[in-house]
């Protein structure tokens, strides 16, 4: 019975360090998140180059700024996404888009609630 008691005290004692060491082969550092953000960021560009696209109504060359970028800080089960707020102008108008990007290169461009505004 001591026996017992002794492997399990063992077993116990590793799984904390274990568990850290699962848990931090998992995470990114701040420069490879940095790296990815710049990787994905040509393809936010062009997802938002072809919304901006529809949404101008525009055949013309579409000029796209990104104006801001955040990797999506979401919990254990959360998608693993960066999200890119850009500017897209053509044919005299503009609209604002968030373009959020998965790791696999695949993106959405959104136009929530952003009127299409003339440029002055």
């Amino acid at each position: 019975m001591n026996d017992k008691i002794r492997k399990c005290t063992r077993v116990a004692r590793m799984l904390p360090p274990l568990t850290v060491m699962l848990i931090s082969g998992c995470l990114i550092t701040p420069s490879q998140r940095e790296q990815r953000m710049d990787q994905l960021q040509p393809v936010a560009l062009d997802a938002a180059r072809e919304r901006a696209r529809l949404d101008l109504a525009c055949d013309q060359p579409i000029d796209a700024k990104v104006t801001s970028r955040s990797p999506y800080e979401g919990g254990l089960y959360a998608l693993d996404r960066a999200e890119y707020k850009i500017t897209a102008s053509g044919c005299g108008r503009q609209v604002l888009l968030t373009v959020a990007c998965s790791s696999e290169r695949l993106c959405s461009a959104l136009a929530q609630n952003a009127p299409v505004r003339a440029i002055k």
